[in-house]
């Protein structure tokens, strides 16, 4: 598999970036997402008189703080173990936190029930499809660059011919 071909592999998106760009993109991206969820809501805050949204005997974050903070942790690494697959051509580095990723909507159901009892079945439903979907189109570049590296389209030798970008190079 030399360089001088076309490139075989897809892009992210159909036109984007190649799918090892965007898994490092995203996961730059979730780590800091993830990383607002290690940071404890301040009990000064002003909200707005809703003592028992932020109580620790059982408000809304009280009842989950803890599962909240290990699980943004847990994915951090996941993320960093992401990233260092995907610079490192590892597919099994890169397929772990897709796993971890489906675990995490499984931790959302779990979580939504516990914090936001009294929601409308409607508002579950909501909840749950767009959350589905949103873990479904971060975890595709993901799915698609382990299959690449499996079957050798993108490698550290086939990566010139592979690299696509629309706005990072």
């Amino acid at each position: 598999m030399g360089n001088d071909k076309e490139k075989q592999g897809g892009k992210c998106c159909g036109t984007c970036c190649d799918y090892r760009r965007a898994v490092i993109i995203l996961a730059v991206i979730n780590i800091i997402l993830f990383s607002v969820g290690l940071i404890p809501p301040s009990s000064e805050r002003d909200n707005g008189g809703d003592d028992d949204m932020y109580n620790d005997d059982g408000g809304i974050y009280g009842k989950v703080q803890t599962q909240l903070i290990i699980y943004s942790a847990i994915s951090i690494v996941m993320e960093i173990l992401s990233i260092a697959g995907a610079i490192m051509y590892n597919k099994w580095m890169v397929g772990v936190p897709v796993i971890w990723a489906a675990v995490g909507f499984i931790y959302f159901i779990v979580f939504t029930q516990i914090a936001a009892e009294g929601w409308s079945i409607a508002l579950y439903a909501v909840n749950y499809i767009s959350r589905g979907l949103i873990t479904c189109l971060w975890i595709y570049p993901s799915v698609f660059l382990f299959k690449e590296i499996s079957s050798g389209v993108m490698s550290a030798e086939t990566y010139k011919r592979e690299e696509q970008s629309c706005c990072c190079v």
